[in-house]
């Protein structure tokens, strides 16, 4: 079978998560303010992303509404089930955590667009799909811009300055300042290079 007929059950996966959300995908490369302010009533997504865990072999479709989040997970037969859908307020990012080999649980950071009594938009919490529930949250002095991770770090990025955490208790690992002139984008290759681009 080659390689091409063997990816597209998973492929049709990620179509049916899709498919299943509610539809109004308006900018699928992250939040957009104005979309936000002018369609607070309506599940608009503003943000998905897939994942695929190298360590647990599972893949995952995340989703960011302008009133909650979803987490799909993609089977390599097609199917695909729901994992979590919460009603939360306006969501700017959803980050499937890789896994570790001393953690049974999948953890997702969520990040808020809005300040909410329950949800600052200078926190990012994270949620374990096993227990359903919140486990930990890391809280900033400004907003919670981006988040990325590799196996071994979880790198939150804020509009001044950069955070690194360890991935298996969430302990400070190292921070950066910077003086991003637009939203920045985190990403990690391998376990101890980080690279960020400036959108």
């Amino acid at each position: 079978m080659n390689s091409s007929s063997s990816s597209r059950p998973l492929f049709d996966g990620i179509l049916g998560a899709l498919s299943s959300a509610k539809e109004g995908i308006t900018n699928l490369a992250g939040f957009n303010q104005r979309s936000l302010v002018s369609n607070t009533e309506t599940d608009l997504i503003v943000q998905a992303d897939f994942v695929q865990d190298d360590e647990s072999g599972r893949s995952f479709v995340t989703l960011a509404y302008t009133n909650g989040f979803q987490v799909y997970e993609c089977f390599p037969n097609g199917e695909t089930q729901e994992l979590v859908s919460c009603k939360e307020g306006a969501i700017r990012c959803v980050r499937v955590l890789p896994s570790r080999r001393n953690r049974s649980n999948t953890h997702v950071a969520v990040a808020s667009a809005e300040d909410l009594p329950q949800f600052s938009q200078c926190v990012a919490k994270i949620y374990s799909l096993e227990q359903r529930a919140y486990v930990h949250m890391l809280q900033f002095r400004s907003k919670v811009l981006a988040v990325a991770a590799s196996s071994e770090h979880v790198v939150v990025c804020l509009r001044a300055r950069i955070h690194g955490f360890h991935s298996g208790d969430y302990t400070n690992a190292f921070s950066l300042v910077c003086s991003p002139k637009s939203q920045p984008t985190p990403s990690l290759l391998g376990s101890e290079t980080a690279v960020f681009a400036i959108r």
